[in-house]
This record gives structure tokens, C-alpha cells and sequence, in this order.
């Protein structure tokens, strides 16, 4: 090999860059409407849903009814009466307790019990629980037994129910058997509780509380049977 040739020089490895960044550039950060996703409602914007449906609806009633913002229906404890026996709790009236409530004393309420369960009647005084009213017979007494045999002489407007169930049978005493007795007390039953129901769910009455009897209350008086119209207004067997 000449020793002319020249000697290559060797090539220069390249150096790193003299300022090299030392982490990789964090992404731009995006709004939650760029990423698809929305705030979940608060509370305050679910009671303003709510509060703006309760108005719609109220003026919606008052638009079909003309009188009502609550499609007729009216809370006991929104009245002045039923809220205040609730804050005052039930009253425990005796039979002379209750006689007071009689309607003949104008600054008292009128009272009048269906089976030992005392009702505010007191709306009604005018027209029928009044002195002079059609009910007026009723007003501070439990009439238990008038409301089911619908005799209403003083001496029936009494809470006595035994014999009332005469009223369901027939007029034949041999034709009654132990199951007719039986479904009468039924019916003296539910007859009870349909008038309690009456005045526990009318929107002039309401329930006060609670008349308590003596033990031997029911020992007091002679036996009532029924009054004409009653006895007259019974069942007959078929062929008599």
C-alpha cells in the first residue's frame, strides 16, 4: 500500500443536544363540555324543578276547579279544628262531661260520640246539631244505638248497642238461627264504623277524643228495643 495515500480521518460521533427537555409536554387541559361530560345537577336546581312543578300544578287546579289550588282536597291540619285537638291531644270526656257540649251554650263547641269516640259537630250548628237543628237530638250524647236502628226518641239515642241487631232480622223469632244472629252483629258492626267514618273523614267534623264509661255503665238502664218504625222496617221470611 503507498505511503502516499492519505489516512482517513475517522468520523466525528454527533453529541447530544446541549438542552434536552426532561419530561414530555403535558396535553393542554379541556373543559368538561370539550370532553363529552356535564355537571351533575345540585340539590338547589332540584328543589327549583320541584317548586316550579308544585306551582304549575296549583295554577293548573285553580284553572279547572276555579276555587282550588289543591284539586279540592284540603289537609285535615291545614283547618283550624283538627289542628288544634292534634296540638291539644284527645279528651277523655265523661257521659255528663259530654252532655255540656249540648249546643245550648253558644261559646262552647257541640259535641256528639258514635260508640265511645267523641266528634267536633260544631260546623253543623245551625242547620242540624244546633237547638232547633234537624240532629239536634244527637248534640252532646253518644247515639250509637239511634245511628244503627234509626229510632231517635231520647230514650234510643243511647251507646247500648245490645239488641240493636233485631234491626237486620226477620220479625219471626223461631226463623232466626245462630249464623243470621251472627252476620246481624256484623251488621251492627260495620254500621258503627261507617258512621264513625262519616264524621273522621268529613270535611266539617273531626274527632276530639275519647267518652269513658263507668264499668257498670251498661247495668244502669232498662233494656231499649226497637221503636215502631224499626220493628215494622225488619226483614219478613218469604211467605209471610
Amino acid at each position: 500500500m503507498s505511503s502516499s495515500l492519505r489516512q482517513r480521518a475517522p468520523l466525528a460521533r454527533p453529541s447530544p443536544p446541549s438542552s434536552a427537555p426532561s419530561s414530555p409536554p403535558s396535553p393542554a387541559p379541556s373543559s368538561s363540555k370539550d370532553a363529552g361530560t356535564s355537571t351533575p345537577a345540585s340539590l338547589l336546581d332540584v328543589l327549583r324543578l320541584l317548586a316550579g312543578l308544585l306551582l304549575l300544578n296549583g295554577l293548573l287546579s285553580y284553572f279547572v276547579t276555579n276555587d282550588s289550588f289543591t284539586w279540592g282536597y284540603r289537609p285535615r291540619l291545614t283547618r283550624l279544628g283538627p289542628l288544634r285537638a292534634w296540638l291539644n291531644g284527645p279528651l277523655l270526656l265523661s257521659p255528663e262531661e259530654l252532655a255540656q257540649y249540648n249546643g245550648s251554650a253558644p261559646d262552647l263547641p257541640i259535641y256528639l260520640a258514635v260508640n265511645g269516640t267523641a266528634y267536633d259537630v260544631s260546623a253543623g250548628r245551625e242547620t242540624y246539631y244546633g237547638p232547633g237543628g234537624s240532629y239536634a237530638f244527637f248534640a252532646g250524647r253518644d247515639g250509637a244505638r239511634a245511628f244503627v236502628t234509626g229510632c231517635f226518641a231520647a230514650e234510643h239515642v243511647v251507646p247500648d248497642l245490645a239488641g240493636a241487631e233485631d234491626v237486620f232480622l226477620p220479625q219471626q223469632p223461631g226463623a232466626v238461627s245462630r249464623e243470621d244472629r251472627r252476620a246481624a252483629l256484623e251488621q251492627v258492626r260495620k254500621s258503627v264504623q261507617n258512621w264513625q267514618s262519616f264524621f273522621r273523614k268529613s270535611e266539617k267534623y273531626f274527632e276530639v277524643g275519647r267518652v269513658v264509661y263507668p264499668p257498670d255503665w251498661k247495668d244502669r238502664g232498662e233494656e231499649v228495643g226497637l221503636c215502631e218504625q224499626a220493628s215494622r222496617a225488619r226483614p219478613r221470611m218469604p211467605g209471610t
